[in-house]
């Protein structure tokens, strides 16, 4: 009972500081909605601030003073320069990024002005005391006595002063409270400064309890991001539980199991959690099944021979539309597009050959130098953007923030180094062998982990790393333990080890080549088009049938193997691995390289890392030694200060640079397109195809060589396409839809009216499967379709459109609507997007036609090469269905189609 007692009260007194690092988090993300990365550096720097201050000889109430206004000073600091003049303009990924290299800046920055030496903090009050069996030291009175203090006058702020009143309503309805006349701008500094103020205020009381170090704020921040996580962010009661729960369990389980395997426990906790919310959560997997299986048909069985019946009109449309639109080019007089007009996408310019030249240059520079030192150095930075180019692919094209990359190179690392100098592997077919593990795993990892998103994503990737560091280091007789693994033999290359450092830079940049061609070619194919929209709008390209979550598991993989490379190239360089190869800070240096180089671009990684590599070389060799500090204590806060510069003013990136001075001279030199061709265009009426989809018009189709002509009759029939019964949504108290139910058949238009917010875009919504129903069934062509997710209804046949137009900003016209093409090609979408086959070639050429003639059949196609979401709203409402009419859908529900309209395309 002592030890239980011993272990359950000093886990208390640490797991104040992680609710106190979880209380702040809390605060800043319900007030601003930023999830604040540097929270636990706070911690770091009160508890510093507070030991050389005592050690100075001020009196330990003044320290902590000190300690708490400097902190609630420095989170102010950081909200007015960082957050406040991007409020409304930056993405949350982007906030995050950047306050991790506010973070890393301040962590760089202690570790410049206090060295690597642990700091001890005085206590408040010295001797022991007895509780309930356990031993603690007086100072614990004063770490429980000040959290009870601390969350009763947080408690008292929130509840009776106007300040709190307006800092919830800033959390409850940020758009409200500023029609309110409440300052969000204010609000929000305020926000910082209380979770400032309150980290001050934890680490100077609990200083004596450990030693303070340089680093010692991110383990105690990503602890107290576990216990925000467990809240879910939204309630400061339950941070503070849950960091006092994870105080305590990892105490418990440092007693009763290991101390080394207590953080493990305590990350592991937080996948299942996350695992589990995402499981069994409101639109979680387990209610989406049961709500399948309780769902009836709703509909009747002979909808499967209909759905062939519906689909040979759309294809005969479909044919109708290509003919007409090869009319219309013929009209033209062959010299051009002028209402389809659009860049031919093989089109060779400069601009393209800056990626070879990139990779000349670096191929040449061993040449430059022969000292050893600046060789290592490169070696190691072409390395890193083998990693940072997989990790661009995650970031830019998935948008996914993922924390895990070094997890990948850990395994690769130390699965080849076992094999090797363990088990005497030849170097060669262990590292293949590790490479294709990283990837094994990284496909359990995504499986896992990217039904989950944005923050929830990044830290249990982390959580992934963090357990893997621990694993290494603990089984001394397979990893060597925190000694690494020596002895570990160099590559070798038909029959030749690779040792001397220019050859194994090279060998090096030409698997760097071939990565940064892999991610310029999935950019550049309907892989990396479908990913784009994924990660502008995830619903919106569901509808069109995207899988979603199998396209980000793709690219996780493959990010993975490019890791798994990386891990392997790295420890047979160094001829040795050890637990601190592959840290939480290899991640965030991979994570600075892709900003710096620029998140949405394939070269991005391997830009950034290169020019932070040598910029970072560089100031070590001939700077930081003359400003003071050894020669790598600039590192950690330059790429801080890096990542917070690119985050916040130059967001495309290094790799954007070439393209924006081209625009630039262009302009300058007054290059504008090349005129549209003269002749005769046919007028409005024609491109829209007259009735050819109305329910009474019978389309008359004329083959390509016009030697027959033959009549499609509308599709006529009784069986519902659409079938809703009892149909129920709630969102809390409000009913949005009660007891609905209807049918929809084919050949028919059916009309869905009501005043506005009566829940017509609910309904279109519980049909197409973006909203589950509270009570009801729905049918879609014979098949139950409650609890099937959005892309799984669309393959049904389903197409829809949105009230408000939903394209994807970023994108042109033609992309937009062959994104609804893309689920149609080939299922093998990496390989042909990685190495461009014929098969992906063609695909790309018929899905680029077929997306133009349906543009050119609602009358956009002199609008294909226009930015989708720049264009009127009428045209964006047309675009929307031009893509949804691309999607071959045996269903079309429209959301007011007509809003934004003029007369002539109303009708």
């Amino acid at each position: 009972m002592s030890d239980l007692s011993q272990y359950i009260f000093s886990g208390l007194s640490v797991g104040c500081i992680y609710a106190f690092v979880a209380l702040g988090l809390v605060i800043v993300a319900n007030v601003t909605g930023v999830y604040n990365f540097a929270t636990g550096e706070y911690v770091m720097l009160g508890g510093m601030l507070f030991a050389v201050s005592a050690a100075a000889g001020w009196s330990l109430w003044l320290a902590t003073i000190l300690a708490v206004v400097a902190v609630a000073a420095v989170a102010v600091l950081q909200e007015r320069l960082t957050v406040a003049p991007v409020r409304g303009k930056l993405s949350s990924l982007g906030l995050v990024i950047g306050t991790l290299g506010v973070g890393v800046a301040i962590r760089g920055a202690a570790l410049l002005i206090w060295k690597e030496d642990p700091r001890p903090g005085p206590a408040y009050q010295q001797g022991l005391f007895k509780f309930l069996g356990a031993s603690l030291t007086d100072q614990v009175k004063w770490v429980y006595l000040t959290t009870a203090v601390a969350l009763v006058l947080v408690f008292l702020l929130f509840r009776f002063t106007s300040v709190g009143r307006a800092m919830r309503a800033c959390a409850i309805n940020p758009v409200a409270a500023r029609l309110a006349g409440i300052r969000l701008g204010r609000m929000s500094m305020v926000s910082f400064a209380l979770a400032g103020g309150l980290c001050g205020l934890i680490a100077a009381v609990t200083a004596n309890l450990s030693l303070i170090r340089w680093d010692s704020g991110i383990t105690i921040g990503l602890v107290g991001f576990i216990a925000a996580a467990l809240a879910g962010f939204d309630s400061p009661a339950k941070a503070v539980l849950a960091g006092l729960f994870l105080g305590v369990l990892e105490n418990l389980a440092a007693g009763y199991i290991s101390s080394e395997y207590s953080k493990a426990i305590v990350y592991g906790t937080l996948i299942v959690y996350l695992l589990a919310r995402d499981l069994a959560g409101e639109e979680g997997i387990i209610r989406r099944t049961l709500l399948r299986r309780r769902a009836s048909a709703a509909g009747s069985e002979d909808a499967g021979d209909l759905r062939i019946e519906v689909r040979s009109r759309i294809h005969a449309v479909e044919d109708y539309v290509r003919l007409r639109t090869q009319e219309r080019i013929e009209q033209a007089g062959g010299i051009g597009r002028r209402a389809l007009a659009t860049v031919d996408p093989r089109r060779v310019g400069l601009m393209k050959f800056l990626p070879l030249l990139f990779v000349i240059l670096l191929w040449i520079y061993p040449q430059t130098t022969s000292d050893q030192a600046q060789l290592d150095a490169a070696v190691f930075i072409i390395i890193a953007a083998i990693a940072a180019t997989g990790l661009g692919l995650v970031m830019g094209l998935a948008a996914q923030f993922s924390l895990g990359q070094a997890a990948f190179m850990l395994i690769s690392g130390y699965a080849s180094a076992i094999l090797t100098a363990n088990h005497g592997w030849d170097p060669l077919a262990a590292a293949a062998v590790a490479v294709l593990l990283s990837v094994v795993i990284g496909a359990f990892v995504g499986w896992l982990t990217l039904r989950l998103e944005g923050l929830n994503l990044a830290l249990a990737t982390l959580a992934v790393l963090v357990i893997l560091g621990v694993f290494v280091l603990q089984q001394d007789s397979l990893t060597g333990g925190a000694g690494g693994l020596l002895g570990v033999p160099s590559l070798k290359l038909f029959g030749q080890e690779i040792v001397e450092p220019r050859s194994y830079y090279r060998f090096c940049l030409v698997i760097l080549a071939v990565c940064m061609l892999v991610a310029r070619n999935i950019y550049k194919s309907r892989m990396g088009r479908s990913l784009k929209a994924i990660g502008i709008d995830e619903e919106a390209a569901r509808s069109v049938g995207l899988n979603a979550w199998r396209l980000k598991m793709k690219i996780f993989v493959l990010a993975s193997a490019m890791a798994g490379i990386a891990g392997v190239l790295s420890i047979h360089y160094l001829n040795f691995v050890g637990p601190d190869s592959f840290n939480v800070g290899l991640t965030i240096n991979l994570v600075t390289y892709v900003v710096v180089g620029g998140v949405l671009s394939p070269y991005g990684g391997a830009v950034g890392a290169v020019v932070v590599g040598a910029l970072l070389f560089y100031f070590r060799e001939h700077v930081g030694a003359s400003v003071g500090g050894n020669s790598s204590t600039w590192d950690v806060f330059i790429s801080g200060i890096l990542l917070v510069i690119f985050v916040l003013l130059f967001r495309d990136g290094l790799a954007s640079i070439p393209g924006k001075l081209n625009a630039l001279v262009k302009r300058k030199l007054g290059k504008a397109p090349a005129q549209e061709p003269e002749g005769p265009v046919d007028d409005e009426s024609e491109v829209l195809g007259g009735d050819a989809l109305g329910a009474s018009a019978t389309l008359k189709v004329t083959d390509g060589d016009g030697s027959a002509t033959r009549s499609l009759e509308p599709v006529r029939h009784e069986t519902p396409v659409v079938a809703v019964e009892g149909l129920t949504k709630r969102f809390g108290s409000l009913i949005a839809v009660n007891g609905l139910s209807f049918n929809l058949r084919p050949g028919y238009v059916t009309a869905l009216i009501g005043p506005n917010g009566a829940g017509k875009s609910t309904v279109i919504s519980l049909i197409s499967g973006t909203l589950s129903p509270s009570e009801g069934a729905v049918g879609v062509m014979g098949q139950p379709v409650v609890g099937r997710s959005a892309r799984q209804i669309a393959e049904l046949g389903l197409a829809r459109t949105y009230q408000t137009p939903r394209l994807f900003e970023g994108m042109t016209l033609i992309e937009t609507v062959m994104l609804a093409r893309d689920r149609f090609g080939s299922r093998a979408w990496l390989t042909d997007a990685a190495l461009r086959t014929p098969r992906a070639l063609r695909e790309e050429r018929e899905s680029h036609d077929q997306g133009l003639a349906w543009l050119a059949f609602v009358g956009l196609a002199d609008d294909a090469d226009a930015q989708a979401t720049s264009l009127p709203v009428g045209k964006q409402r047309m675009a929307e269905v031009a893509r949804a009419l691309a999607a071959e859908p045996a269903i079309l529900l429209l959301d007011e189609p007509a809003a934004g309209l003029d007369g002539a395309r109303s009708e």
